[in-house]
């Protein structure tokens, strides 16, 4: 059968909805060996060219690595989210009761702050390390302060409402230059001060 031959399944032996369904006569990429494809399969973006066998010895051979720094696409064990930078850790780190159980990974944050104090860190809500400039992925020391839960809440708070009160500053005095612009300032006759644009 030459190579690249496109035949309907029923020509072929299929049978059920596949005898519709055009074939083509390929070779595997690695071991060489032709079979019928499904002609939509070998347009298909994610087709490699491998045989069933050949794929499931490639994946067999990938996980064959080995994980953390044995695999061949380790990154250094870092992975990003909201934000926040986790840091993997092995069995073996002093600071491995501080990862959580199910993916062994730390918030860098924390992890930064337990090796200046010495000491893993008690559970969040007892200790908090907090970013003063808010960046969250700015963990140098000098920019983390370990406080308790509540006073972390305070902060937050306070920190959430003072950019809320700066952006409606903001707002009203943009608000305030267009009515300059598009007329004069009159005083409302009830003695209110809120302005309002002239008829022109």
């Amino acid at each position: 059968m030459k190579l690249g031959t496109i035949v309907k399944g029923a020509e072929i032996g299929k049978e059920g909805w596949k005898r519709y369904e055009n074939f083509i006569w390929q070779a595997c990429v690695a071991c060489g060996v032709e079979q019928w494809i499904p002609y939509r399969q070998s347009r298909n973006k994610t087709f490699t060219g491998y045989c069933t066998s050949c794929l499931a010895r490639r994946k067999r051979d990938r996980h064959a690595y080995g994980r953390g720094n044995r695999h061949p696409h380790w990154k250094g064990g870092q992975t990003k989210d909201k934000g926040y930078v986790h840091i993997l850790l092995s069995p073996d780190d002093p600071y491995f009761p501080m990862a959580s159980k199910s993916k062994r990974r730390v918030f860098e944050h924390r992890l930064v702050m337990a090796k200046h104090l010495g000491r893993c860190l008690k559970p969040y809500p007892l200790e908090v390390v907090h970013h003063i400039d808010g960046n969250r992925r700015n963990n140098k020391i000098d920019n983390l302060e370990l406080i308790g839960s509540h006073t972390h809440n305070q902060i937050t708070f306070l920190t959430n409402r003072v950019e809320a009160l700066e952006s409606r500053v903001t707002q009203l005095e943009a608000e305030n230059v267009l009515l300059r612009v598009g007329g004069e300032l009159i005083e409302c006759s009830q003695g209110g001060s809120k302005p309002y644009r002239t008829r022109q």
